[in-house]
């Protein structure tokens, strides 16, 4: 289950964290040969929202300099480097947790959709990373031993970030999402009526704000719940919800 966090740190969204089994930062992991270049795509990542220049949050401050410097280093091991986790079992990277990393900014790279392991991506307050959200994100564009992954994420946070573009219709990919959160940010375009179409959604909201979004949502059979708050809407009703 992948839960994607992106909110304004000024923001108390309710968010209700994903439960899994994750190792702690794993100084006791032992060193273990991925399935995936798991070291390339941190690196990546590092490369991509400016992690030479990271500090870390600690009491409030933002201490220190460069202090993701592990993320590219490809002889440490994955589950050993700071803001990630693994899976206990598999030793597979589940979870990257940003939101207390200071200077973070640029754009999401498509490398994190190869990390197909990945849980929870945690980037709240993170108003310096712009751009969208990479469709390879959710195994749009990916071979598809990648793109089985999809049906893991449950809930997607895109709150009061400075993230624009279109919703895009991979996001339907995701057949187990119940809650989808756009307020304040610069989404444009309409969501995608496929999203109500899922066996697994029970409850599903979808919040927005002040941007313009046309919603044509169609409900699935057992969809109980949407919810769009401040929002600015074209003329396109909620339809058949249950």
């Amino acid at each position: 289950m992948l839960v994607v966090l992106l909110a304004a740190a000024s923001g108390n969204p309710a968010v209700v964290a994903a439960a899994s089994p994750l190792a702690a930062p794993a100084r006791a992991h032992r060193a273990l040969a991925p399935t995936l270049d798991c070291n390339g795509v941190l690196a990546a990542v590092h490369k991509a929202l400016n992690g030479k220049d990271w500090t870390k949050e600690v009491n409030g401050r933002f201490v220190g300099y460069d202090v993701g410097w592990q993320w590219p280093d490809p002889s440490i091991d994955c589950c050993n480097k700071e803001f990630v986790r693994c899976n206990k079992t598999t030793h597979e990277v589940a979870e990257l947790d940003l939101r207390h990393i200071g200077r973070l900014k640029g754009t999401l790279p498509v490398q994190l959709g190869q990390l197909t392991s990945l849980e929870y991506l945690d980037l709240k307050g993170t108003l310096g990373v712009t751009g969208t959200l990479p469709p390879e994100l959710f195994g749009s564009k990916m071979s598809e031993l990648i793109a089985v992954r999809a049906n893991t994420i449950t809930e997607l946070w895109v709150d009061s970030t400075r993230m624009s573009g279109t919703i895009m219709d991979s996001v339907s990919r995701l057949g187990r999402l119940k809650t989808l959160e756009l307020d304040d940010n610069s989404f444009s375009g309409t969501v995608p009526p496929s999203l109500s179409r899922s066996r697994y959604r029970s409850m599903f909201t979808i919040k927005v704000g002040p941007q313009r979004i046309t919603f044509m949502i169609g409900a699935g059979p057992q969809l109980q719940f949407i919810k769009a708050k401040d929002e600015v809407l074209d003329q396109a009703p909620f339809i058949s919800l249950n």
